[in-house]
């Protein structure tokens, strides 16, 4: 038949979510060049996503199978999965996620016509409240907190530029994972670190419009609060993903002084905004928060929030 497709999602106290999720991919359209299972790892959680995922598996003839992680951690959840799961063909993607009905279709296609180790789709928020004014300037620095990853509407290797998929919609060759490696980061940023180091290694990433994801961003993360933890745990995991970009031989507490006066800089320019009532302002100071989290970073300290979801 072709190429069969392991569809993962990794999953921890989200059953209602996973509920819209499963329906969804059951959905998927299909043309006989292809299979696919759908693989559930429940990453230790306490609510009903073990009995969500077997009402789901009594319905779809044993085409979704479910697998308990207890060791907290997307990585660990992930790494059993692709352990345990058939496909040579393995789809990564998040448990509050609907998909275009080609998403499967698309997918096999681009493996079938290129020589691909690894793909990213894009990746479109859907908001179910009103856009707040303040997500209306620099798009690019809220692409995280709320899964947005579109980088055009041509397909696109990195032979002409770097391309780093979001794992909402992250596809790779299971003889590629064996020959990379695996997911190595047990806090967040596990998705930017696995394509960074096959980016290193020589693999072929690519970027396809049409494997289109469609993230649902839940109402709690329309604010403020939100976005600030979310870019300063971002670049706290990021100075360790990027390490050789982090150095320095002049340090201060560890840090180097570059790091300092970028930060010292930030804060500055964001202090300036608020005093000229510039409407950049809340742009300016998440650049502040992105680098005291690098700071963070190098000093190896632990937040309240680290789980922030």
């Amino acid at each position: 038949m072709g190429n069969y497709i392991s569809v993962l999602i990794a999953t921890y106290n989200r059953h209602l979510d996973l509920k819209n999720t499963l329906a969804n991919l059951l959905c998927q359209e299909q043309d006989g060049t292809f299979d696919f299972e759908i693989i559930v790892i429940d990453n230790n959680s306490s609510d009903k996503t073990k009995e969500v995922v077997q009402t789901f598996t009594e319905q779809s003839t044993g085409r979704i199978k479910y697998l308990f992680e207890a060791k907290q951690g997307k990585s660990f959840a992930l790494n059993l999965g692709v352990a345990k799961s058939q496909g040579n063909i393995l789809a990564c993607t998040d448990d509050d996620c609907n998909f275009d009905k080609s998403w499967l279709i698309n997918i096999n296609r681009y493996f079938r016509e290129h020589t691909l180790d690894m793909l990213g789709g894009k990746i479109i928020p859907i908001l179910n409240v009103p856009q707040p004014h303040w997500l209306d300037f620099a798009v690019d620095i809220f692409q995280g907190p709320y899964v947005y990853f579109d980088l055009g509407d041509q397909f696109l290797d990195n032979s002409t530029r770097g391309v780093l998929p979001t794992g909402a919609n992250m596809i790779f060759k299971r003889s590629s994972f064996e020959k990379y490696g695996g997911y190595n980061t047990p806090t967040r940023g596990q998705d930017t670190e696995i394509g960074y180091n096959w980016q290193e290694r020589g693999a072929r990433i690519a970027y396809a419009p049409d494997v289109l994801v469609y993230h649902v961003t839940p109402a709690s993360r329309l604010n403020k609060n939100f976005v600030r933890k979310w870019q300063f745990l971002s670049w706290k995991n990021s100075a360790l993903i990027f390490k050789k970009d982090y150095t320095g031989k002049r340090k201060f507490f560890g840090v180097p002084l570059w790091v300092y006066k970028n930060t010292i800089k930030s804060i500055f320019l964001y202090v300036k905004s608020l005093v000229l009532f510039q409407k950049d302002s809340f742009i300016r100071e998440l650049r502040a928060w992105f680098h005291l989290g690098t700071i963070w970073s190098y000093w190896a300290k632990e937040t309240p929030f680290e789980n922030l979801r």
